[in-house]
This record gives structure tokens, sequence and C-alpha cells, in this order.
């Protein structure tokens, strides 16, 4: 007799069959506007991922929006395969033009993938108060209307987002996202200062596990820890 097995090994996180993919570990508001993501998994060359500063509305029907708030988006390319743990650095060197950088265990080097604004988005100049979201979509034409998943959110809005900014709840919910919710103060910028041989989503998404100031240098160290989530997997038990 044939059994089908799957695992699902998203530590232990009750929605639907998927491991969380990025996440954020650190972000800095003052120019270069610069922001730091830990890749999850292995993030297969040609994956595309929006970055955005526009605000989620999990109460609009059917299936959650973003906002249309004057706020920028990124189109983030892998051009090669991103090893799981690797560390991304996208800096804005100019107005809307942007440098990607990546450690995968050997120091910072050239960047596994491309960032550039998306069209018809306003200018990507996020400030203290502005989240952060990564997020997934179908139709490259018009992502805005073809949302398939929210990755991740960082927030460092005083006294914490809206119920209703709330990825994982709601509309259109990913309830696997890896939210950072940095409301002790309005912080221009936060990092990741726990320990990357042992971190998982929980500890990435923990606040007193980051470092704020009014001008920081975000670490880019490869994550080397196993508890990170792995794919999930199907497969046949005869």
């Amino acid at each position: 007799m044939r059994f089908l097995v799957t695992l699902v090994l998203a530590l232990g996180i009750a929605g639907p069959a998927s491991a969380q993919f990025v996440a954020f570990v650190g972000k800095d508001s003052n120019p270069d506007d610069d922001f730091t993501f830990v890749a999850m998994v292995d993030i297969p060359i040609n994956t595309v991922i929006y970055f955005t500063n526009r605000q989620w509305n999990n109460t609009a029907a059917p299936s959650g929006s973003f906002l249309s708030d004057g706020e920028g988006t990124l189109v983030f390319t892998a051009t090669s395969m991103i090893p799981q743990g690797t560390v991304t650095l996208i800096v804005e060197t100019a107005a809307d033009t942007f440098s990607v950088q990546s450690d995968s265990g050997g120091g910072l080097g050239a960047g596994l993938g491309t960032a550039t604004i998306l069209g018809g988005s306003a200018a990507w100049s996020p400030t203290s108060a502005d989240p952060h979201y990564a997020f997934a979509a179908s139709n490259p034409g018009d992502p805005f209307a073809s949302i398939t998943e929210i990755y991740a959110l960082m927030s460092t809005l005083s006294g914490g987002f809206a119920a209703s900014f709330d990825p994982t709840t709601g509309n259109g919910a990913s309830p696997n996202a890896v939210v950072v919710d940095y409301s002790n103060s309005q912080a221009t910028g936060i990092d990741f200062t726990g320990d990357r041989t042992t971190a998982d989503p929980a500890a990435l998404a923990n606040p007193s596990n980051y470092l704020e100031g009014a001008s920081i240098t975000l670490d880019t160290t490869f994550f080397t820890s196993t508890a990170l989530p792995v794919e999930l997997e199907s497969f046949s038990v005869d």
C-alpha cells in the first residue's frame, strides 16, 4: 500500500502550507534609506520580491490591499540563487537608484540581485514612521492588484501599528509573515543584534533583539542558524 506523506516544516505555525521566505533584519530611514533582509530559504534565480512603504489594509474586501498613500515601491529580482541565511543590503545611492550587496557566508560582496523603482511608483523616501513590507505578486504589470503573499513587515511606529496594518490577520492574511513591531519609539533605524547562529522566526520578530539609533550601520553578517524554516516537501512511502 502506498501512503502519501506531506511534511509541513514551517516551525509549527498554523495556517497555509508555506514557510517564511524573507524577513527584514534592519533599516535606516536616514539617507541613504537602506534596509537589509535575510533569505529564510534558498531563493531561486529570477525570483521577484516587491518592497514597499505603503500601508497594508486587511479590512479591504475581498483580500486586503495596500493603501495608495504616496509611498514608494521597489522591485527586487534575484540574478542568481540566493542561499538560505544570505543577508542582502539595498542602499539608495541617488534618487530612486539602488545598489545591492549580499553576504552569503564569505563577507559582504556583489549583490545577488537588482533593485529598481517600480514603474509609476512614488519616490523611495521612507521616514521613521513608514513601514517596510515585502510581498509577492503574480502580475508584474500590476503587482498591487495581484498580491499572492506578504512575506514580512518591519514597523517602527511609536506605540505600534493599527490592527488593520497587520498582514497576518484579516482579509488576504499571510499568517506566516515575519512581523517586527518595534514600537518602543519611532526609531529612525533599527538593526538585528540577536544570535545569528540560532535565530528562528520568533527571534527575528522579537523587538528586544534590535538595536535602535538615529543613524545606524546595518549588520550584513550571514545567518548560519539551522532554525530558519525549510521548504515544504511531499514524497511517497511504499
